[in-house]
């Protein structure tokens, strides 16, 4: 019987909550952030800035597509400000169970995608 025979394979679905879990939400804590499993807040001036991540519905067991929404509102009335973040393009990131797939360069890429959105 070989080594990994009988044993779990990872699913995509495995592989973004570990991503989250153990590589973005810690870079995000020390930041100042708080949340989890893809949700996170961090008050800051007067503001209640936010990071969300959306799965898209084309994502399945082998591979998901997501992206990371960012706003701001006011920590006062809760109000939206419009374009508070740098707009920069929309990006989608991939995380997948492929072989010959990365997932540290989806973290990276994510991290610095965040760190763009979310600079003054």
């Amino acid at each position: 019987m070989g080594e990994n025979e009988g044993m779990p394979q990872p699913t995509a679905q495995s592989r973004y909550i570990e991503m989250l879990n153990g590589f973005i939400s810690p870079t995000l804590r020390e930041a100042g952030w708080t949340g989890y499993r893809g949700k996170y807040l961090r008050k800051q001036h007067g503001l209640l800035e936010h990071l969300e991540f959306q799965k898209s519905r084309h994502s399945g067991r082998q591979t998901i597509q997501f992206r990371v929404n960012s706003w701001q509102t006011s920590e006062e009335s809760g109000e939206l400000i419009p374009q508070a973040f740098e707009a920069g393009p929309d990006a989608w990131f991939i995380m997948s169970v492929a072989p010959d797939f990365d997932p540290e360069q989806t973290v990276t890429d994510v991290l610095a995608h965040i760190a763009r959105r979310t600079q003054r």
